[in-house]
């Protein structure tokens, strides 16, 4: 078996050619604005008649690509099509889907359908929300803060003291569901383990490259305030971490993963398994 820092070499290699973000967050390349791109989950469906909450054991998302392509999770199925914004007017193209049967409770035929009808999008309470065309209902969903690139922007100190990396893509959390993050910290690379239980968040012992980052590097600092965490919150697609006894809190935005970094993300969920 691989020892871990090996492993953290393995993630680092995948990570280390890191591609600028395709867009602003929340902006198609068309420039018109749009959802942000993290990975939003599926929890209510609401019709003229009544309001169903979507099944906890099964994974229903979507994830708004800035290029143009939207990403679905349909229970066992996934697929993808495209879509555009014009302000809050969405528009959807047909969603090309795998084929598996994912038994009979699955609402994924009936997920996909609707989402193809989504005509009006917007963030009500932290929530999305996509209106279907001609009144026929919504689908309601919660942001997640895994399977997507967070690029640290800024610590602000509850003192009003703000610190900021000069290269946010230097600065990276990528986490998986089943409790395994990776980090970039400037020229360091490490993995370790995460927890959350509602708004609590905490980060395990991360294991890291040890190269001598250039003078003025932020990357020990910015591995000591994500030891510090203890909360978070998703508010209009940006991840704020706060530190314990309001001490401060650390921002961070989104961008879907590349390929490489995609690749990545499956041996970082390999390696915890």
């Amino acid at each position: 078996m691989r020892s871990l820092l090996a492993t953290v070499g393995m993630i680092a290699a995948a990570l280390i050619g890191v591609a600028q973000p395709l867009a602003a967050a929340g902006q198609a390349m068309d420039g018109s604005a749009g959802p942000e791109p993290i990975v939003w989950k599926l929890v209510a469906i609401e019709t003229p008649l009544e309001r169903t909450p979507a099944p906890e054991f099964q994974a229903y998302t979507v994830q708004f690509d800035p290029n143009g392509t939207v990403l679905v999770v349909a229970d066992c199925n996934v697929g993808s099509g495209t879509w555009s914004a014009d302000g809050q007017v969405l528009t959807m193209s047909a969603i090309s889907l795998t084929r598996m049967y994912c038994g009979p409770n699955s609402i994924d035929t009936t997920f996909v359908a609707m989402l193809s009808e989504a005509t009006i999008w917007s963030v009500i309470d932290d929530h999305l929300v996509l209106d279907l065309r001609a009144d026929a209902g919504s689908l309601i969903f919660d942001p997640t803060i895994t399977a997507v690139m967070w690029e640290w922007q800024q610590f602000e100190g509850s003192d009003g003291t703000v610190i900021a990396p000069d290269d946010p893509t230097r600065y990276q959390l990528l986490l998986s569901p089943d409790g395994q993050v990776s980090v970039m910290a400037d020229c360091n690379r490490g993995i370790g383990t995460w927890t959350n239980d509602g708004p609590s968040l905490s980060f395990g012992a991360i294991a890291t490259t040890k190269m001598g980052c250039p003078e003025g590097s932020l990357d020990s600092k910015y591995l000591w305030l994500l030891s510090q965490a203890s909360s978070h919150v998703v508010r209009d697609g940006v991840l704020y971490i706060a530190l314990p006894v309001d001490a401060g809190i650390m921002e961070f935005r989104s961008r879907v993963l590349t390929d490489a970094e995609y690749q990545a993300y499956v041996a970082m969920q390999q390696a915890g398994s």
